[in-house]
C-alpha cells in the first residue's frame, strides 16, 4: 500500500481539511494565485500538437510478474509501445535488498522495447528511503539498461533532493507529486499556495490518481486535476496524471471490474477539459489479491479489444494516443452539381467541376474519419489542412454538421477531435470540405488534410489529398489518368512496353506509371501525350495513318502532327481527343469492355460515349 496516500486519506477523512496536499510541506514562500482560463490552448491547438505524450507503466505489487519473461507474450503491444517502466521507491527498496534484485530489473528492461524509466521517490524516511537508497535504485536501473529520464518527489519539496534527482547520472525533470483530491476542486484556491509553490520550484506536477477517488469524484478531484494540469502548462511545466487501481475506500468502486472503465473516463475527461497531460503514469498500487494483471487484450469474433486488466489499461491508452483514423471519401462518381469525384488511390481523390460562375460550381465533399482499423479504441486525432496550387481561384471552407471549423483546420493548428467530435465505434467524424471554383480558368488546387494522432508525436501522421479541377482547367505538364466514358478503363500501353510500336490499349486503373499520362504543351494549343514509364516517347498514330480503326502506339517523340493531339471539353466533365494529322478522334474501338480493348481512331460522333474521355489530375 502507498503510505503517503494512507496518511493523506486519514487527514482528509478525519478533519475534511480542504487544501492540504498529499504529505507535509516545507516552509516555502507562497506564490501568488494564477487565474487560469479554462479554455487555455483550445482556440490555438498548435502548441498541443508538440506535446508528444508519454506513457509509463508499472504494476506495483505485481511488478515481478510484469518482469517475468514467461508473461511477455501477455502484454506485447503495451511493452512494445510504452515509453518505459514506472518505478517506485518502496518497490525498488524492497527489491534491491534481495539476492535477485538486479536480475529482476534486468528482466524488466528486457520486457520493454523502449528503455525509458520514470523514477518516483519521496522525502519520507519510511521503507528505508533516503537519497542514498535513491542512488542505489538509479544505479541498479541504469545497470539494467534503463535510461532514468523522468523523476518525481512525493511528500514535500526538498531543494537538495530535487537537485540530486535532476542531475544524478543524467539530466531529467523532477515533478512534485500532489494529491488533487486535496485541492478543494481548484489548485488556484488560496489554500493551495504551498502546492503551487512546490510545483513552480520543481519541473511540474505529477497528480496521484486513485481511480476510486475519480469514480466518485471525491472532493472534486476531477476539476482539481484539470486545473492543476492547466496550471503547469500555463507555466511551461510538465504535467503527469497517474492511473492507479487503489479504491481509497470509495463506495461502488471495484478495481476488479472498474479500473479499466474509470481510467478511460479519466483520460477522456482530461482531454475534453483541456487538461491532457504530457505524461500518463499507470502505477497500480493498492491492488487487491484478485485483480488481474494480464492479458492486455482479448479477441472475439475477429475484433480485438482491451482486456479489463491492469495491462489492458495500457493497451487501450497507447492505442488511443497513437492510432490514426481511416480516411475515406465514400461518395464517388457523378455526385451532383455537375461534379464528379474519383478515388485515385487510398490517399487521394480528385474532384472535377464542369461549370463555374454559378451555384453549380460548388460542392460539399463529405470526408469520413473512422476508427475502422481498430473499432474497440476511441481516438481523438487532430486534423489540419493546407492548400497548394491555384489558391486564388478557389474558395475552400470546412465544416462539421452546421459548425464552420475552417479557422481550426487551416489557421489554428488543427481541429481537435474531442468531445462530440471524438471518433469511436459507430460514431465516425464527417468533415465536409466545401469547394467552390471562382472562375472557369481555375487551375488545379490540392487540399492536403494532415491527421496527427492524439499523442502529438510529429512522426505519427497520415495525409489525404483532394485535387480539385475545372472542366477546362487542364494543366500543361500535369500528369493525368485518362479514362474512357464508355467502359471506365484508362489509357494504357500493353505490358508497360517501352519500345517503339508498343500498342496503346484500355485497361483497369492500377496506378502504374504507364497509365500516368503527362500533357506536354506544344505550339498551336496542341498536346503531346507522354506516358511516365517512357518519357522519351509519346502517343503516336503509326505511319501517320488517317484510316478509321488504326490502333495508336508508343513512339519516340519526333514533333510530327501524328504525335499531336487537340483536347477539347464537350461538357459534363468529358473531353474529345482529336488526332491533329488525321482529324479523327481517339476512341475505345468497337466499344470494347475487356482489358486490352483497342485505343484507336475514328471519325468523331457527338453522342458516342466511347469517344469521350475524363482527365483526372494526379500530380505535376
Amino acid at each position: 500500500m502507498r503510505t503517503t496516500l494512507k496518511k493523506a486519506i486519514l487527514l482528509l477523512q478525519a478533519a475534511v481539511i480542504i487544501g492540504i496536499s498529499a504529505g507535509c510541506r516545507k516552509n516555502i514562500t507562497p506564490q501568488p494565485t494564477l487565474k487560469i482560463n479554462k479554455y487555455l490552448g483550445k482556440e490555438n491547438f498548435s502548441t498541443a500538437l508538440l506535446q508528444n505524450t508519454q506513457v509509463y507503466i508499472g504494476l506495483a505489487d505485481y511488478w515481478t510478474q510484469q518482469a517475468d519473461p514467461a508473461n511477455y507474450s501477455l502484454w506485447t503491444y503495451t511493452r512494445t509501445n510504452a515509453d518505459g517502466f514506472y518505478s517506485n521507491f518502496i518497490i525498488l527498496n524492497n527489491n534491491n535488498a534481495t539476492s535477485n534484485g538486479q536480475q529482476n530489473i534486468n528482466n524488466m528492461h528486457a520486457a520493454f522495447v523502449k528503455n525509458g524509466c520514470f523514477f518516483e521517490t519521496s522525502t519520507e524516511t519510511t521503507d528505508n528511503n533516503s537519497q542514498t537508497s535513491d542512488q542505489t535504485s538509479i544505479n541498479m536501473l541504469t545497470t539494467g539498461g534503463f535510461n532514468v529520464n523522468m523523476s518525481s518527489l512525493n511528500y514535500g519539496y526538498d531543494a537538495g533532493r530535487v537537485s540530486f534527482l535532476r542531475t544524478y547520472q543524467n539530466t531529467r525533470p523532477c515533478l512534485a507529486i500532489e494529491g488533487a483530491w486535496a485541492f478543494g476542486g481548484d489548485i488556484n484556491n488560496s489554500t493551495n499556495a504551498q502546492v503551487r509553490s512546490d510545483i513552480l520550484n520543481e519541473d511540474g506536477v505529477e497528480l496521484d490518481g486513485p481511480m476510486g477517488f475519480w469514480y466518485t469524484n471525491y472532493n472534486n478531484i476531477q476539476s482539481a486535476t484539470y486545473s492543476a494540469v492547466q496550471f503547469a502548462h500555463a507555466h511551461s511545466l510538465k504535467a503527469c496524471v497517474m492511473l492507479a487501481t487503489y479504491d481509497g475506500g470509495q463506495p461502488g468502486y471495484d478495481a476488479n471490474s472498474k479500473f479499466f472503465s474509470t481510467s478511460k473516463d479519466c483520460v477522456l475527461k482530461c482531454e475534453d477539459n483541456n487538461a491532457a497531460p504530457d505524461i500518463w503514469a499507470i502505477w497500480t498500487y493498492g491492488e487487491g489479491p484478485n485483480e488481474p494483471a494480464f492479458p492486455e487484450s482479448t479477441t472475439t469474433a475477429g475484433v480485438t479489444s482491451p482486456a479489463n486488466t491492469m495491462t489492458g489499461v495500457g493497451y487501450w491508452l497507447l492505442k488511443h494516443l497513437n492510432n490514426l483514423p481511416k480516411v475515406q471519401v465514400a461518395t464517388t462518381g457523378a455526385v451532383g452539381n455537375n461534379t464528379t469525384v474519383t478515388n485515385v488511390n487510398a490517399t487521394q481523390s480528385t474532384l472535377s467541376m464542369n461549370t463555374v460562375g454559378d451555384t453549380t460550381s460548388f460542392y460539399s465533399m463529405p470526408v469520413t474519419f473512422s476508427n475502422a482499423p481498430d473499432p474497440a479504441i476511441e481516438i481523438s486525432p487532430v486534423i489540419s489542412a493546407s492548400l497548394t496550387g491555384d489558391t486564388g481561384n478557389w474558395q475552400v471552407t470546412f465544416s462539421v454538421g452546421s459548425q464552420d471549423v475552417t479557422t481550426d483546420v487551416v489557421t489554428n493548428g488543427g481541429l481537435n477531435c474531442i468531445g462530440t467530435k471524438r471518433i469511436s465505434n459507430g460514431a465516425n467524424l464527417t468533415l465536409n470540405v466545401n469547394i467552390k471554383a471562382l472562375n472557369q480558368s481555375a487551375q488545379p488546387l490540392t487540399i492536403t488534410m494532415k491527421t496527427i494522432s492524439n499523442s502529438g508525436k510529429a512522426t505519427n501522421f497520415s495525409n489525404y489529398s483532394i485535387v480539385a479541377q475545372t472542366q477546362s482547367g487542364l494543366v500543361a505538364g500535369g500528369r493525368y489518368q485518362i479514362m474512357n466514358r464508355y467502359n471506365g478503363k484508362v489509357l494504357d500501353f500493353v505490358g508497360a512496353g517501352t519500345t517503339n510500336g508498343t500498342l496503346a490499349d484500355l485497361y483497369d486503373w492500377n496506378t502504374t506509371s504507364c497509365q500516368h499520362i503527362r500533357l506536354d504543351a506544344e505550339t498551336g494549343g496542341y498536346y503531346r501525350l507522354t506516358p511516365m514509364h517512357a518519357t522519351d516517347k509519346c502517343l503516336d498514330m503509326p505511319g501517320a495513318s488517317t484510316a478509321n480503326g488504326t490502333q495508336a502506339e508508343l513512339y519516340t517523340w519526333n514533333g510530327t502532327n501524328a504525335q499531336l493531339w487537340s483536347i477539347t471539353p464537350i461538357g459534363n466533365g468529358y473531353y474529345k481527343i482529336i488526332q491533329v494529322n488525321s482529324g479523327k478522334c481517339l476512341e475505345d474501338y468497337n466499344y470494347g469492355t475487356a482489358n486490352g480493348s483497342i485505343a484507336g481512331q475514328w471519325d468523331y460522333g457527338a453522342n458516342q460515349l466511347n469517344q469521350q474521355w475524363k482527365f483526372t489530375y494526379l500530380t505535376n
